[in-house]
């Protein structure tokens, strides 16, 4: 496996371009799929289009200007490869627990470390504002479930909490969800 720095930063407005080019394809992008939108964008029940994606993207970026939300992006040789995103809120009764947004990274990065460089950024960038990060990952197949669990997830901090193993339906199959955690 190759690994390489990346420049990893906060999110600006300028990035919304880059973003929605890896959003929109999906076929060389990992972590998107309809059942774990990401922005909370259901490609499921509707076109996605540019501007319904800017709607969505300009809540979470008001939530980062606001001090709601962290948002960063990774960089190689000036071209975006990766984004995530925390949000907070999402538990009743617990302002302290983050979402941690699935990331989404360009495949030929996948196995150079953005997303665990990504994803260490934003946990640093954490402290002070959560102290649980949570993630729930859509899994359509085992591979991706013993990869979950892997190194990456465990050096990374997050611990499986819950799986719901019906938790929604694709195609006429059903597929499970997987609860994560990490303190922060």
């Amino acid at each position: 496996m190759e690994t390489k720095d990346f420049i990893i930063r906060d999110v600006k407005l300028s990035d919304f371009d880059d973003i929605a080019n890896m959003v929109f394809d999906r076929d060389n992008v990992v972590g998107i799929n309809v059942a774990d939108p990401v922005l909370g964008v259901d490609l499921a029940d509707k076109e996605l289009t540019k501007s319904y994606f800017f709607e969505k993207f300009s809540e979470v970026y008001k939530q980062v200007l606001n001090g709601n939300a962290i948002a960063a992006v990774a960089e190689s040789d000036g071209k975006l490869v990766a984004f995530a995103h925390v949000m907070g809120g999402k538990w009743p009764g617990a302002p302290y627990i983050g979402e941690l947004r699935r990331p989404i990274i360009l495949k030929q990065y996948q196995d150079q470390l953005a997303g665990i460089q990504l994803i260490g950024y934003i946990k640093d960038k954490a402290k002070g504002k959560f102290e649980i990060l949570s993630m729930m990952v859509s899994v359509d197949d085992s591979n991706i479930l013993s990869k979950l669990e892997g190194t990456s997830t465990k050096n990374l901090g997050f611990i499986r909490w819950g799986l719901a193993p019906k938790f929604y339906k694709r195609e006429g199959e059903y597929m499970p969800l997987v609860f994560l955690y990490c303190q922060v």
